[in-house]
This record gives C-alpha cells, sequence and structure tokens, in this order.
C-alpha cells in the first residue's frame, strides 16, 4: 500500500522536473533539448505552448504536494497525463521519430504514475468499505 507521504515526495520531486521540462521543450533548439532529442526545428508556437503546459502541470504538482489533502482527480489527471507521455513516446520511438534518450528520459514519469494511480486505488477500496 502506498503511503500518502510517498505521494506527497513524489510531486515535490516532479514539479521541479516538470517546470525544467517545460524550459527545455519551449526551447527546442537549446542545448538541452538536443540532447533530450527534442527536434530543434519544432515551431515556436507548438513549443512554447507545449512548454507551458509541462510546466503548468509543475506547479499544479508543487501546490498539490503542501496542500492539507491531495485533490484526488487532479493526481488522476495528472497520472493519466504522465502514463499517456510515455506511451506516446513509446509509439513514436517505435516509429522511428524520436530517439531512445528521448524515450529513457520520459520514462521516470511512469514511476511517477504508477505511484500515483496506486495510491488513488488503495484510497477508492479503503472508502467504499467504510
Amino acid at each position: 500500500m502506498i503511503d500518502e507521504n510517498v505521494v506527497r515526495l513524489t510531486l515535490k520531486l516532479t514539479a521541479p522536473l516538470n517546470l525544467a521540462a517545460g524550459l527545455v521543450f519551449a526551447r527546442p533548439a537549446s542545448s538541452a533539448a538536443g540532447l533530450a532529442g527534442i527536434p530543434a526545428a519544432t515551431p515556436p508556437v507548438y513549443a512554447w505552448m507545449l512548454g507551458a503546459m509541462i510546466a503548468l502541470f509543475g506547479v499544479a504538482y508543487g501546490w498539490m504536494s503542501v496542500q492539507p489533502q491531495i485533490d484526488r482527480p487532479l493526481l488522476a489527471l495528472g497520472a493519466a497525463g504522465k502514463a499517456s507521455v510515455v506511451v506516446i513516446a513509446g509509439v513514436l520511438w517505435l516509429a522511428g521519430d524520436v530517439p531512445g534518450r528521448f524515450l529513457m528520459l520520459i520514462s521516470g514519469d511512469l514511476a511517477f504514475a504508477g505511484v500515483w494511480f496506486a495510491w488513488l486505488g488503495n484510497r477508492q477500496a479503503a472508502t467504499a468499505t467504510r
């Protein structure tokens, strides 16, 4: 069973990671983006919008980590988002559209999603038995 403190720790860990990733995605021509395998030719409107959304989720994760109660629907949305990012990256890697290093960098999101889904599932089961 996943403890709420573990969830809070993962939220605190992923918040700055999302903020950094948002900056990297917003600047696809940067050396950091190049190392991550992000195409430098990404149109600025898409790069900046994607970067803003990633950073916004980082702010939400940081906010949730310090609230008295974790917002369950927002955490579920975050878990689904992190899992879908890994699935999308995997499909793109299989198609040869992104390098393996990109998939490896993104794969950490699967661990966060797994912890969050496990906690949400355990809490729902505990609530249903009351």
